[in-house]
């Protein structure tokens, strides 16, 4: 792809207003892409949206995608820095009114290298119709052996040919669905940062989003949305019903219901080993238990697992029966009619537990880890990439509408630097092409 004649327009030609000009920053790709997707994550303050952002570039090695402005390539080249940092401090939270948004792309054979077998096999069933070219060979081999055998043909000349065929034709099928995938072209994923309270409120985000997805749906090209709503197992409080969390998931649907045509969401629980701690199996449903979290930083804030931990915060208490019901029992399936996919991993590294007597004497589990950046990992890794592309690679296309006229696109005072964009030519409805130095920098690592 010749990334130094990359265009990219706003995707509002002028500011949407009110709660919605929150997207008037919004660029949209001038270039060939597979798929554009738009990722909202949402969470209690705290509870790890930006760090999993975080995972999740380094997980697809994401690039920022070329040609974006100034407001797009500040927000996406500081995220970038710390991914690319394992021993970066610690993000603090999304302020409240913020809702930054980090645009990046990712190639389809990152996804599909990154997958075991069965993995590949899959997701190329799912979105590179690898079940109808392996219907398609059986069906053949079949007719094949049965003419053989309907001819008088030895009858182990008409299985051996047959079989032999099938063989063939399925491995021709698999290669033909891998070029399928491949050839599909770079998605372009957005992921959408809040802060907890915002996403608490609900109504203003909603709003920002609605008008996004109602805007992108006008363009002529795959587009797929899903909110992804983030659960830590230390909000969940002392609540029998879950706190904040469970306030959040009930809104799930609302957010999922943005996109009328696939409704699907992404539920990510960030501390599974501290879960599976928590639900031993024998352990008193009702129990509950303080947990003390000690992050090991250097003295420059920075993780670093060889000094001494410190604490993160005072004890919380939470249940152990809602931990179990939300965080381990919980599966994927249709729920409130959309389709939720859990992920499970854990957020921190380097974890050991321990019981100590707290302030008042009373025990208190205490949760060391490292906050180090890092890709998800297994089991977790495959799931992600596989939620990810049959979200983009299956994502429905809709008719165009007339995109904007490039001057309309990029006001004077939010052009991109003279130093990166070829002169404009003087014909009329032409787009100015930007170099990708102006939002284009090295992969992310993995």
């Amino acid at each position: 792809m010749a990334y130094d004649l990359v265009v990219r327009r706003k995707l509002f030609p002028t500011d949407p207003g009110g709660v919605a000009s929150g997207a008037a920053s919004l660029t949209d790709p001038g270039d060939a892409v597979a798929a554009v997707v738009d990722l909202a994550v949402i969470g209690c303050r705290g509870d790890g949206k930006t760090q999993f952002i975080l995972n999740a570039i380094r997980t697809l090695d994401a690039y920022a995608a070329p040609g974006l402005i100034d407001a797009e390539r500040e927000n996406s080249q500081r995220i970038h820095r710390i991914a690319l940092d394992a021993r970066a401090p610690s993000l603090d939270a999304t302020a409240p009114g913020a809702r930054p948004h980090y645009v990046y792309r990712v190639e389809p054979g990152t996804i599909l290298s990154q997958l075991d077998v069965w993995g590949r096999l899959g997701l190329l069933a799912r979105t590179a119709r690898l079940w109808t070219h392996t219907a398609l060979a059986l069906g053949n081999a079949a007719a094949v052996g049965g003419l053989l055998w309907a001819l008088d043909k030895p009858p182990a000349l008409a299985l051996g040919t047959g079989l032999g065929l099938a063989l063939a034709l399925i491995v021709a099928g698999v290669a033909l669905s891998v070029r399928r995938f491949r050839a599909g072209g770079e998605i372009e994923v957005v992921f959408w940062d809040v802060a907890g309270e915002d996403a608490l409120k609900g109504g203003d985000y909603h709003e920002l989003l609605r008008t996004v997805v109602e805007r992108r749906r006008q363009e002529a090209r795959p587009y797929g949305f899903a909110p992804v709503l983030v659960c830590n197992p230390l909000s969940l409080e002392r609540h029998q019903d879950g706190g904040s969390y469970v306030r959040l998931k009930k809104v799930l649907p609302m957010y999922a219901s943005l996109d009328r045509v696939d409704r699907r969401a992404l539920i990510v629980v960030t501390r599974a080993r501290l879960v599976e701690e928590l639900c031993a199996d024998g352990s008193d449903e009702d129990e509950r238990i303080a947990v003390r979290s000690l992050v090991r930083r250097n003295a420059h804030g920075r993780a670093d697992a060889a000094a001494p931990p410190v604490r993160h915060d005072e004890p919380v208490v939470v249940t152990r029966g809602a931990v179990q019901r939300h965080c381990r029992d919980a599966e994927d399936g249709v729920e409130n009619g959309i389709a939720v996919t859990y992920l499970r991993y854990e957020a921190g590294d380097d974890c050991a537990f321990s019981t100590r007597p707290g302030d008042d004497g009373a025990p208190v589990l205490e949760y060391t880890y490292t906050d180090d950046v890092a890709a998800f990992e297994g089991e977790v890794r495959a799931a992600f990439l596989a939620w990810l592309a049959e979200l983009a690679y299956r994502a429905p296309r809709r008719a165009a509408a007339a995109p904007a006229p490039i001057a309309a696109a990029f006001p004077d005072d939010e052009r991109p630097a003279r130093d990166d964009v070829v002169v404009p030519p003087r014909a009329a409805g032409e787009t100015v092409p930007s170099s990708a130095s102006s939002g284009g920098f090295s992969s992310g690592g993995s």
